[in-house]
């Protein structure tokens, strides 16, 4: 029985005949329909749509698929009841009926995924985003602009582009607002004379707490502009110690703007941006010990962020700000007085934040590979070729190897370098399980490097751009930008939610291309993919290293929201390159154990994670998760 799914059948009468509507998808290259009402054989159909989110979601090949079929078809006659049989490769099967009593009804009565199916069927419609994807980039481009043709004709705009001013426009007029039903204890504060309704106001050139004698104070920037809606959120700051608000701009002519749509509280990401602008509130016992300082924002948000914070962040555009121009000198100010060894590097409004490493100790890179030496030795080349750190040491895991060349290769790198260990691992399949063995029994690094054994490195700084966040006391997982062989991108982060559980943030988008912070500065993410990533080694055996039960998808997904769980933070460095060919030696999951497999970790990571999987921390709600950082549609 082949694997399928049913995206909608349903049949309505009229002036005696019957309308079909079906949309479905089968995994098999070549399939038929028939339509029966009863026994009777009423029609014959053949799939006519090319189905890429199934080619990704299930790894099949792209070329000239037509796994879909999205008809409607007139049938002569009326028929209060139809079966719908596939065959596919001398076999068939049902995969749903419907009845006109209950129009829509669907019932899949020999569904080979029974209820398994039903979950993934929402991740199926965004599979152009799988965790992991094989379309290429070129084929979503080119899906992505289908559908923006399709929305724009329809006049059904999915999502809009925060850049387009009269999109954001369009957005913001269907925007609603809570009812202002309470009055904050706040105090205002700014350098220069303003009026906040019948709200207290104090003018300071340093900040002053002994002054303020309400429980929070607000600090508003001089070239900000609050916005009528403000006011009725303000109380939602109570019982916490800082609450940050969305925010946007206007342009010379007074027109609403560049919406800036903040994750919540991001501590790292605040060490190389003001992100979150001139107004936000804070509960007043924690600004004592700042008393004398500037009144300049963000140098008081900087200092906030050496402390433990409850934080609120409320995804609503409620006041208007201008971008800072004095970062650096903040930034750098900043760390000079706090004694952090950091320089910063200036990025426009912006800052890449390098940390000085504090030593050099061992680095242990390790990956694991089966067979596919030309790809290996591309990989491990790279690394020798291109490194500027000298203290590391490479562990390839041989996971069953088979070829000659393979084993060639293993003996001839091991000569020539003898930081390159090959390690024999004759057990069954499991990424999670290789790693562990790994980091517990051979690794000697202080710090390990997780690679997969398809990727090409780029930025030879890689190892002190990583170990230098890696070091922090703060610093869970490190990851870089992944490139797919065209320079478009393959991975900027983890985004939880996307696809129904976790997808890589900008997949597919242009390496040159400006978006969320034009990808120039490290910020936190809710995680980063285990085909590059860094992280301590006692953290990792600390958190419980990777779950064994998922022995492929979602492993890194797992591990990443396991040390978020313990106060650490993941930073990604959009700075750091390295290509990334993607799962050549991981095979396809097309059906039978490895589809069961494969479905069994998205329940696990959906009923393990299921909050963070409804929001990630680090990616705004107004923000779709159809297309990264375009507002949702209406």
């Amino acid at each position: 029985m082949k694997d399928y799914s049913v995206d909608e059948l349903t049949i309505t009468q009229a002036d005696g005949s019957t309308q079909l509507r079906l949309k479905a998808w089968v995994l098999s290259d070549s399939y038929t329909i028939s339509v029966y009402s009863g026994t009777q054989k009423i029609a014959q159909l053949k799939p006519d749509t090319a189905r890429y989110d199934v080619c990704a979601a299930f790894h099949m090949p792209i070329e000239d698929n037509t796994y879909g079929i999205d008809q409607t078809v007139g049938l002569k006659g009326t028929y209060r009841s139809v079966r719908i049989v596939v065959t596919a490769d001398g076999e068939d099967f049902c995969i749903g009926e419907a009845t006109d009593e209950t129009p829509g009804f669907l019932e899949q009565t020999t569904a080979k995924l029974s209820a398994l199916s039903r979950n993934i069927r929402r991740g199926l419609r965004w599979a152009w985003n799988d965790y992991h994807f094989l379309v290429p980039p070129a084929v979503l481009a080119e899906k992505l602009r289908s559908e923006k043709r399709r929305t724009e004709q329809s006049g059904e705009a999915e999502v809009l582009d925060p850049r387009d001013p009269e999109q954001y426009a369009a957005w913001l007029a269907k925007q609603t607002y809570e009812n202002e039903s309470g009055r904050a204890d706040v105090t205002f504060v700014t350098r220069t004379p303003r009026t906040f309704r019948d709200y207290p106001c104090l003018c300071m050139d340093t900040l002053q707490p002994e002054r303020i004698h309400t429980a929070y104070t607000c600090f508003a920037g001089k070239d900000a502009d609050l916005y009528e809606p403000f006011y009725a959120y303000l109380p939602q700051c109570e019982g916490y110690d800082l609450c940050v608000f969305d925010s946007d701009r206007l342009d010379a002519d007074g027109n609403r703007c560049d919406p800036q749509l903040k994750p919540e509280y991001s501590p790292d990401t605040l060490r190389g941006v003001n992100y979150i602008g001139s107004v936000f509130a804070v509960r007043t016992e924690c600004l004592k010990d700042l008393a004398g300082m500037e009144m300049d924002p963000y140098r008081i948000l900087l200092e906030l962020s050496e402390k433990d914070l409850k934080t609120n962040k409320i995804d609503k555009v409620l006041f208007s700000d201008q971008k800072s121009t004095d970062t650096k000198k903040t930034l750098d100010a900043f760390f000079r007085d706090h004694g952090i060894d950091a320089e910063t590097e200036e990025a426009d409004d912006a800052c890449i934040t390098r940390y000085a490493l504090k030593e050099e100790p061992l680095i242990s890179i390790i990956i694991p590979t089966k067979d596919l030496a030309s790809d290996l030795e591309t990989c491990v080349n790279a690394v020798l070729e291109k490194t500027d750190y000298k203290n590391y040491e490479i562990l390839i895991l041989d996971n069953n190897s088979e070829e000659e060349e393979t084993f060639r290769y293993f003996e001839d790198v091991q000569k020539k370098h003898a930081n390159v260990r090959v390690i024999e691992m004759k057990i069954p399949f499991n990424y999670s399980r290789l790693n562990n063995i790994a980091v517990s029994e051979y690794a000697k690094g202080e710090y390990i490097v997780l690679l997969n054994n398809d990727t090409e490195l780029i930025s030879g700084s890689w190892l002190k751009e990583m170990l230098g966040w890696a070091q922090l006391e703060t610093t869970g997982t490190v990851g870089i930008r992944l490139l797919f062989a065209d320079n478009t991108i393959q991975h900027a982060g983890i985004l939880m939610g996307k696809g129904g559980i976790a997808g890589h943030a900008h997949h597919g988008g242009m390496d040159n291309e400006g978006c969320y912070y034009d990808l120039r500065i490290p910020y936190n993410v809710s995680g980063n993919t285990a085909a590059c990533l860094m992280i301590k080694k006692d953290r990792y055996i600390a958190c419980g290293m990777m779950d064994e039960e998922l022995q492929v998808a979602f492993n890194d997904v797992d591990l990443n929201l396991r040390l978020r769980e313990k106060g650490y933070r993941n930073i990604f460095l959009p700075y750091v390159r390295m290509h990334h060919y993607e799962s050549k030696s991981r095979g396809n999951d097309i059906a039978g154990e490895k589809l069961k497999r494969y479905m069994n970790e998205c329940v696990v990571i959906r009923q393990r994670w299921g909050k963070y999987i409804d929001k990630d921390p680090y990616y705004n709600s107004s923000y779709s998760l159809e297309a990264d950082y375009f507002l949702k549609g209406q």
